[in-house]
């Protein structure tokens, strides 16, 4: 879990910077020595394996401790970058300046241990760094309403809006209603259909008889 501004601890940080600063300044006495008197005379010096060792402990104190500030870790793993560098580049010179040595294994471990060593710290301290870098969050847009796809029509209500409301189509609220169309029927006459002999009815026609059963 990564820890908050407020629980970080200025005292470890600080103390991270002393032995990063610290170790520096062994690199460049070293650096300054072997300028001076050549790289063969201090071979056992650049071969120990305690060299720029405040920088390494920096670097462990910074990766296991989760209270350190943030600019501090950049700075310690681009410290130990550069203190990597340059005992990879010592090593060089010891091998250079070396007489050719018989067994060629010795000569590798002797060159790859401690450039290895440094390269992994190195590593670890960069990883680390960029590992425990804040995430910044990118607020998400407001929602917004869908537009309206072109054509859309309201679809009329079959059922009254209030109890009180009455349905009328094709009639909005607040509008006089319209008088509806006429439409012609055909309805039946009460009037007997006329004889087509005799439409006028002026023919004498003999009385229908009730049959008696």
């Amino acid at each position: 879990m990564r820890t908050t501004q407020a629980t970080r601890n200025p005292v470890l940080s600080g103390l991270a910077l002393a032995l990063l600063v610290v170790g520096l300044a062994e690199a460049a006495t070293v650096g300054w020595l072997v300028a001076r008197d050549g790289a063969a005379a201090l071979s056992s010096t650049i071969a120990s394996p305690v060299l720029l060792w405040p920088v390494w402990v920096g670097v462990i104190l910074t990766v296991l401790s989760p209270t350190i500030h943030q600019p501090v870790r950049y700075v310690v793993a681009l410290g130990a970058l550069v203190a990597a560098s340059f005992r990879a580049g010592l090593q060089m010179l010891v091998l250079g300046e070396a007489p050719p040595v018989a067994d060629p294994a010795v000569l590798l471990l002797q060159t790859a241990s401690p450039v290895a060593g440094s390269a992994i710290l190195a590593v670890w301290a960069i990883v680390d760094a960029l590992r425990r870098r804040p995430v910044v969050r990118v607020p998400l847009p407001a929602p917004s309403r869908l537009p309206q796809p072109i054509g859309a029509v309201p679809v009329p209500r079959r059922f009254p809006s209030s109890p009180t409301t009455p349905v009328t189509r094709g009639v909005r609220h607040g509008a006089p209603a319209a008088a509806p169309d006429p439409v012609w029927k055909r309805v039946g006459s009460p009037w007997p259909r006329a004889v087509e002999d005799d439409p006028d009815g002026t023919l004498l026609r003999p009385p229908r008889r009730k049959t008696r059963l």
